[in-house]
């Protein structure tokens, strides 16, 4: 079973973005990597958007409106491949695609 991290909002809602771990452990560190960087006050990113900007981006890449800031997050289990891995020191990293033989 591999993982997807997850963002729990205010509003009960849970949302997450095509990201798939191998374990539990990397979901959850890129998911907490996130939150931090979405929940510190006055936190400006490299591409000069807001971290609250970055969160309508995050939720709309699955169709959504906004939900405000994150108040939490998680890993949910998926049968789906994945396409990234984590580690402590480098952070998120996307894996190629590959074909079906």
């Amino acid at each position: 079973m591999n993982y997807k991290p997850m963002f729990e909002f205010a509003s009960g809602d849970s949302l997450g973005n095509a990201q798939v771990f191998a374990t539990k452990v990397e979901a959850l560190g890129s998911a907490q990597d996130r939150f931090r960087v979405w929940t510190l006050p006055g936190l400006a990113l490299t591409s000069g958007r807001s971290a609250r900007g970055l969160v309508l981006f995050y939720a709309s890449g699955r169709g959504n409106v906004s939900r405000g800031m994150p108040t939490g997050y998680s890993a949910d289990e998926t049968s789906d491949p994945v396409t990234y891995r984590w580690t402590a020191e480098t952070g998120d990293a996307s894996l190629p695609i590959l074909e079906a033989a």
